[in-house]
């Protein structure tokens, strides 16, 4: 099984939907919300919002107190979420109502039961990491699963496997401290009762592949595929269930579909220049590895400066109208996309 990471100002509704349309296997994930953001929002579907085709979706949630995290899981159930995360892999930063989350509640495994324990029916996942700071032994990576696991009910974790240094941002934390995949696969072994899936450094459908094989339950792909979002378009083919991939031109087609709903609807709130280049952002990478990449990445990213055309024109027109006159706003996109297709690639 494979599955989009959770990135901040990354797996938005507009990536997630984007990966979708490339591929209906991977499970996606959203960015962090925090428990209180989500409780006390009051643009709940700006916030916590998917669309039906996203789906199997994940939300992931940060925080620490249980009751906290007890509605936010309520409220993201409410809404249609069939999966709930807690985030224990993340650096804790400094903020004094933020400091106790993420990697840091691997320090107290109790702590992360309770809030999981309350939410066994929701299917609740944690996601950790090998340990953190000094405390990064198997034996105590062993002593976490088993008392979240007993405690909390938690029957799915996903293990990104390097240890977490808090003194590192999250940027440093994905390469400075070293993987070790081995870890995890023994951990896996160990409990063979509960689902692992593997994270950190996988960057092909083949590394994925070969990781299951020996041993986890699924592998999640992260920076990668941001970088090359069609990735995932032979996933079918590596799960064995075979058929046609979708070309990168069909996946465009859907995309845009997509995208001139969202833009319709707001979806995501905001201003219509920064919806429109959050809807034009996550394309372009579509075309990576291919002849006209560049020229691809030029063009979206050309689109998104054109804030007059963002504000005032469609993301997207049907292909016979886009044909018949110059690109307007996001069209600027669909004029690229003529000139890969007229290259022929796929």
């Amino acid at each position: 099984m494979l599955h989009v990471a959770p990135m901040a100002a990354v797996t938005d509704r507009h990536f997630r939907m984007l990966i979708r349309c490339v591929s209906p296997l991977p499970t996606l994930w959203s960015e962090m919300t925090w428990d209180t953001v989500a409780i006390e929002t009051v643009d709940a579907e700006a916030l916590m919002g998917f669309s039906a085709a996203e789906r199997p979706v994940v939300l992931q949630l940060g925080g620490s107190q249980p009751e906290r995290l007890a509605r936010a899981a309520a409220l993201a159930v409410s809404r249609g979420y069939q999966h709930i995360n807690l985030n224990c892999g993340c650096p804790a930063g400094t903020n004094e109502w933020r400091a106790c989350y993420g990697a840091r509640l691997m320090l107290d495994p109790r702590l992360v039961a309770t809030p999981s324990r309350w939410a066994r029916r929701r299917r609740p996942s944690v996601k950790c990491r090998l340990g953190v700071d000094g405390r990064d032994s198997y034996d105590g990576l062993v002593e976490f699963v088993r008392l979240v696991s007993g405690e909390g009910g938690v029957r799915v974790f996903i293990v990104h496997a390097r240890v977490a240094l808090l003194t590192l941002n999250a940027a440093a934390n994905r390469t400075v401290p070293p993987l070790d995949h081995e870890r995890v696969l023994r951990l896996a072994a160990a409990f063979p009762h509960l689902t692992f899936i593997i994270n950190g450094g996988v960057t092909s459908l083949e590394q994925a592949a070969a990781l299951i094989a020996r041993g986890v339950r699924g592998a999640m792909i992260g920076r990668q595929s941001v970088t090359e979002p069609y990735l995932f378009a032979r996933s079918a083919v590596l799960s064995g269930g075979g058929g046609a991939a979708r070309s990168r031109r069909e996946a465009l087609d859907l995309y845009l579909t997509y995208a001139s709903e969202a833009q319709a609807a707001n979806w995501g709130g905001g201003h219509p220049v920064t919806l429109a280049r959050a809807l034009l952002a996550p394309i372009s990478g579509l075309f990576h590895a291919t002849e006209s990449g560049s020229r691809w990445r030029r063009a979206v990213r050309a689109a998104m400066q054109e804030r007059g055309r963002l504000r005032d024109c469609p993301i997207a027109d049907s292909g016979g109208r886009a044909a018949r006159r110059p690109p307007c706003g996001g069209t600027a996109a669909l004029a690229a996309r003529r000139t890969v297709a007229r290259r022929g690639r796929k």
